[in-house]
C-alpha cells in the first residue's frame, strides 16, 4: 500500500482492457443478471472532461452532446454542462470532431454528484471504394473482411438503392491498445436480447460508414447484410472461445445490444450484419460490482481520482477502470470469483494506493481508501516574438507537465496559462510557442514545480 500526491482525472464509467491473447473456452451465455431498477430512468446532474486527440493533445472545438444538451470543446479540450438529463443506468456522451470516429461513452450516473468524462478520440484511417451494383470485398488492416451482396446498398435519406460508387471507412480497434480505456466506445457492460446486463470482454471492435460518390449517407439494406470473417492468428487458433456475441452500440442510449453469436470455423469467425454502428465482438460473464470510495486521511472526499480493478478471465489479464466522482466514489465490475488487484494512480500513473482483494464472488463496497490529496498548481506567464522581434499577434502555447500538456493563446506577444500538477516535486517543463500567421514555432525547457514562473521571452523564428 503506498501514498502519494493525487492531481484530478477525468471520470469515465468503468472501461475493461484485454491485455494477453491465451484464452480458454468463453461463457456464451451468462446466467441471467437482474436488469438495475427503472434502467430507463432520467435525472439531471453536471457533467464536464476533456477530449484529447490520438497522441493526446487537448481537441479545440469538437461538439459534445449530454442527453439533449450540447457544449464545445474550448482551446483545453474541457466542456461541461451544467444541468444535462441523463439515463441514470446509462449516461451517454457523444463526441464529434471532424477527421475522427465519433467518441462515445456511457457511465453511470448519480444526481447528486458531479461527474467526468474524459475520451480520446480515434483518428480516421484512409477509406476505400467499392461498385454498390456490383458488390464486393472488403479487407481492414487487421485482416478482418466485409462481403458486400450486389444491390445491398441504400440511400440513407429516402431507402432508395445506391448503384454508384461507395467510399467506406472500415476501421478496427484494438482492445489490447494501451489507450484502450480512453477510446473504448460506450462500456464494457451489454444488455442481452431477453434485456439483462452482464460483462464483455473485447475481442475485436469495428467501425463502417459508408458515404455515396456526392457526400451523401448511405446505408444497407437490411433484407441483404454483410458477411464478415473475423480471423484468427494460427497460434492461437487451439485457444480461441468456441463462439463470439458480436453487440452494436445503440447510438440512443450508449447500451452495447446483443445482435447474435457467431460458431469459430476454420478460417475465422464468420457472421452477418444488416446495420452498421461501432460493433463489439466479444466474450461474457457474470459480473459482480465493487465500489471504492477514496477520501482523505481528513475524512474529505477525493474526487477523479484513476482507479483500475485488475483480474484474469479466461487465461488473459484485463482490468477495468473508472473514476471516482465528487464523492470520492468508483464503482468497478469484474468476473464473479475471480481475483481482484486494486490499484489507485493519478493521471500521470503514479501508484497511490494498491491491494489484494482477494476472491470477489458478490458485489461489495471496499472500506474506504484514504489517500493523500493536497494538488498544487503553477501559472505560466511569458512573452513572444517574431522574427522582426515584434510580439507574436496571434499565437499559441503549449506547455508539457506531468506528460499532460495545455494549451492558450498567445495574443499581441502575452500569454498566461495556469495547470494543476501532478505532484509538488521538481519537474522539466517543456514550452512550444506557435506563430500562427507562419506556423512557426520554438520550443524551450524549464525547471518548475509549482508557484508562479516567469518564462524567459521566446523568439519564435527559424532561421
Amino acid at each position: 500500500m503506498k501514498s502519494k500526491l493525487l492531481i484530478p482525472a477525468l471520470l469515465a464509467y468503468t472501461l475493461i482492457q484485454g491485455i494477453a491473447c491465451n484464452k480458454s473456452d468463453s461463457v456464451s451465455n451468462p446466467d441471467p443478471v437482474t436488469p438495475p431498477p427503472s434502467p430507463w430512468e432520467k435525472v439531471v446532474t453536471s457533467v464536464s472532461g476533456r477530449i484529447f486527440d490520438e497522441v493526446g493533445l487537448p481537441v479545440n472545438g469538437a461538439v459534445v452532446t449530454a442527453g439533449t444538451s450540447t457544449a464545445t470543446t474550448d482551446i483545453n479540450g474541457s466542456f461541461s454542462f451544467k444541468d444535462a438529463s441523463l439515463y441514470k443506468s446509462g449516461g451517454f456522451i457523444s463526441v464529434e470532431k471532424s477527421g475522427y470516429l465519433a467518441g462515445k461513452r456511457t457511465f453511470q450516473v448519480e444526481s447528486k454528484d458531479q461527474h467526468y468524462v474524459s475520451i480520446r478520440l480515434i483518428k480516421k484511417q484512409a477509406t476505400q471504394t467499392f461498385n454498390a451494383g456490383s458488390g464486393g470485398t472488403i479487407t481492414a488492416a487487421d485482416g478482418t473482411t466485409l462481403k458486400f451482396e450486389p444491390g445491398s446498398i441504400l440511400n440513407a435519406s429516402n431507402n432508395s438503392n445506391y448503384t454508384g460508387t461507395v467510399t467506406i471507412l472500415f476501421q478496427i480497434i484494438d482492445p489490447t491498445n494501451p489507450d484502450f480505456a480512453e477510446n473504448q466506445p460506450g462500456s464494457v457492460l451489454a444488455r442481452s436480447r431477453a434485456g439483462n446486463l452482464y460483462g464483455t470482454m473485447a475481442r475485436n471492435l469495428m467501425y463502417v460508414e459508408l458515404t455515396g460518390s456526392n457526400g451523401e449517407k448511405l446505408k444497407l439494406n437490411e433484407a441483404m447484410p454483410a458477411t464478415f470473417t473475423l480471423p484468427i492468428a494460427p497460434a492461437e487458433f487451439d485457444a480461441a472461445p468456441a463462439t463470439l456475441t458480436i453487440s452494436s452500440l445503440n447510438d440512443s442510449t450508449g447500451v452495447w445490444q446483443e445482435e447474435s453469436i457467431v460458431l469459430k470455423q476454420l478460417n475465422g469467425y464468420l457472421g452477418k450484419v444488416n446495420h452498421f454502428s461501432y460493433w463489439n465482438f466479444h466474450t461474457n460473464f457474470n459480473y459482480a460490482e465493487v465500489t471504492a470510495i477514496i477520501k482523505t486521511p481528513g475524512n474529505i472526499s477525493v474526487p477523479h481520482a484513476f482507479v483500475s480493478l485488475g483480474y484474469t478471465f479466461e487465461n488473459r489479464s484485463a482490468a477495468s477502470y473508472g473514476y471516482s466522482d465528487t464523492a470520492g466514489v468508483v464503482k468497478l465490475i469484474m468476473p464473479r470469483n475471480a481475483i481482484g488487484e486494486l490499484e489507485v494512480k493519478s493521471r500521470c500513473g503514479d501508484l497511490l494506493h494498491e491491494a489484494n482483494l482477494g476472491k470477489i464472488g458478490v458485489s461489495k463496497t471496499l472500506d474506504t481508501i484514504r489517500i493523500a490529496y493536497a494538488p498544487g498548481t503553477i501559472t505560466f506567464t511569458g512573452t513572444a516574438v517574431n522574427c522582426s522581434a515584434n510580439p507574436v499577434a496571434n499565437g499559441q502555447v503549449y506547455i508539457t507537465v506531468d506528460n499532460q500538456t495545455y494549451t492558450a493563446a498567445v495574443t499581441n506577444g502575452n500569454y498566461s496559462l495556469q495547470i494543476i500538477r501532478c505532484s509538488g516535486t521538481s519537474t522539466s517543463a517543456n514550452i512550444k510557442v506557435v506563430d500562427l500567421s507562419n506556423s512557426q514555432f520554438r520550443e524551450v525547457s524549464k525547471t518548475v514545480t509549482t508557484g508562479n514562473v516567469t518564462v524567459d521571452p521566446i523568439e519564435v523564428c527559424v532561421p
